[in-house]
C-alpha cells in the first residue's frame, strides 16, 4: 500500500514537473505585427412612430417613417396559422442626399430582421445599415387599421469608418 501511494505521488510530481516547465503554456506568442484598429460602428436605437421622424445623435441623419407597404399581420383575437409580416417605407437624409429603404418584420418569429444597407448614389449615406426589431400598435390619435398609432422599432448601424 505505501508503495502505491509513493508512486501516485511520484508520477503526479512528475506530472506537474513536465507542464510547468512547458514554455509555450507560460508565455503567450508575441505578434509578428500590431493588430489592426476596425472602426467602431454606432449603433442607435430608435423608435419612430407612422409619418414621423428621428435624427441620430451626433451623425446628421434623419429617419423618417414615411408609409406602410404591406401589412398582413394576424388581427387580434384570431387564430392564424401565419404571424403575417409587416414591410415599412423609411426615408433616411443627411444634408441633400436621401434614399428611401423598405424594411420587413416577421411579428413573433423569434429571428431578427436582416440588416439594410442605405443605398447610397451619392456621397453621404455610406455605412448606414438598419432593421426593425419590433412593431409596436399603440392606441393614439392617427389611425391605422386597428385605430392606433404604429411605431417601429430600429436599430440604426453608422459606419464612418
Amino acid at each position: 500500500m505505501k508503495t502505491l501511494i509513493a508512486t501516485i505521488a511520484i508520477v503526479t510530481m512528475i506530472g506537474l514537473i513536465a507542464t510547468g516547465c512547458d514554455p509555450s503554456s507560460a508565455t503567450p506568442p508575441v505578434p509578428s505585427r500590431p493588430p489592426s484598429v476596425q472602426p467602431t460602428p454606432a449603433n442607435h436605437r430608435v423608435q419612430i412612430g407612422l409619418g414621423g421622424s428621428v435624427e441620430l445623435p451626433d451623425q446628421g441623419t434623419g429617419i423618417s417613417f414615411d408609409r406602410v407597404v404591406e401589412d398582413s399581420r394576424c388581427p387580434a383575437n384570431v387564430v392564424c396559422i401565419s404571424a403575417g409580416q409587416v414591410v415599412i417605407e423609411l426615408t433616411v437624409a443627411e444634408a441633400d442626399t436621401s434614399a428611401v429603404v423598405r424594411l420587413s418584420f416577421e411579428p413573433g418569429s423569434g429571428a431578427q430582421s436582416p440588416w439594410t444597407r442605405v443605398p447610397s448614389s451619392q456621397p453621404g449615406l455610406e455605412g448606414i445599415s438598419i432593421r426593425m426589431t419590433a412593431l409596436e400598435d399603440n392606441p393614439g390619435s392617427a389611425a391605422d387599421k386597428e385605430g392606433g398609432v404604429l411605431t417601429a422599432v430600429l436599430e440604426v448601424m453608422v459606419d464612418r469608418g
